[in-house]
């Protein structure tokens, strides 16, 4: 009779905000508004937006706990690792409604689809695949763990993060987290890792300098990925790419799906004034168009 039941709580303490970083809650509420938008435009729930200035986990909790009697869901949105992890948890032991956050499991279901559509085109099993994953914050660790759901095998995931491999015996910048994906290797950067690798996934945030990103790549993978300054063209020769989250040359934030085979692009959804070529064909993208011949 009320309506609680299609409410839900887009909240946020802006400390992790797609591209941008820790921003703080104030500047992070044209994000919330976003979202919230999205519910209502294709879902048709109704959001409010919940920007709280609250850095510390306890209060944080606290505070988004007592919104209970108001909201039918909480959505937690753009909280940094590895307080997120901890917030999640221990609002879905206290509250009797669904908390999601959809950094974490947004994410791995959509890129998820990704890789899975990848396989089926390749012919590969999960358990058959190396894969690479950049960055180490709540996206990349929710997205790996799914990945082990649909067989990824763990002892071929290798992680890395601003200071590089997630290597067994590390000490600088681990968290708990961080410590199920190390592994023992002697690899250390990027480029490294990415040498005989079937999958390479960024979840790389705004602070990772994208230039310097996509020269280590571009070194590290194999078969004649080749970057263009300028108009930004990328020719990827034949590759096996999977590359759900990345960030443009102009510092806009670029969320995209695309699978790069043997047989030229499959599938592929971005946005924002990019080439992409193989061979003879191409995509161009500018805006949400998406053309090709």
């Amino acid at each position: 009779l009320t309506s609680r039941a299609n409410l839900v709580a887009v909240v946020t303490n802006g400390s992790a905000v797609l591209g941008l970083g820790n921003i703080g809650p104030l500047a992070a509420k044209p994000v919330m508004e976003g979202k919230a938008v999205l519910f209502k435009k294709f879902a048709g729930i109704d959001a409010f937006d919940i920007e709280v200035a609250a850095k510390d986990v306890d209060h944080l909790v606290e505070i988004v706990a007592a919104l209970e009697p108001t909201f039918g869901a909480i959505n937690l949105e753009d909280i940094k690792a590895p307080e997120c992890f901890e917030v999640e948890r221990r609002l879905q032991e206290r509250m009797r409604i669904p908390v999601f956050h959809d950094d974490q499991h947004g994410t791995a279901i959509i890129s998820a689809a990704a890789l899975l559509n990848a396989l089926e085109l390749t012919g590969k099993r999960p358990d058959q695949i190396r894969m690479v994953i950049n960055g180490a914050g709540a996206s990349a660790i929710a997205c790996a763990e799914h990945y082990l759901r649909l067989g990824v095998r763990r002892e071929n995931i290798l992680m890395c993060d601003s200071k590089g491999v997630l290597y067994k015996g590390r000490k600088e910048g681990m968290n708990p987290y961080k410590e199920g994906f190390v592994q023992e290797t002697d690899r250390r950067t990027l480029a490294e890792a990415l040498v005989g690798a079937d999958v390479f996934i960024g979840y790389h945030d705004g602070s990772f300098e994208v230039e310097e990103a996509y020269a280590t790549v571009l070194r590290g993978l194999p078969g004649g990925l080749q970057l263009r300054a300028g108009k930004y063209r990328v020719d990827f020769g034949k590759l096996n790419l999977l590359h759900p989250h990345a960030y443009s040359f102009m510092d806009t934030p670029l969320v995209h799906q695309a699978y790069l085979g043997e047989e030229g692009l499959a599938d592929i959804g971005l946005n924002l004034n990019w080439q992409l070529a193989i061979g003879s064909s191409a995509l161009t993208v500018s805006g949400n168009l998406l053309k090709g011949d």
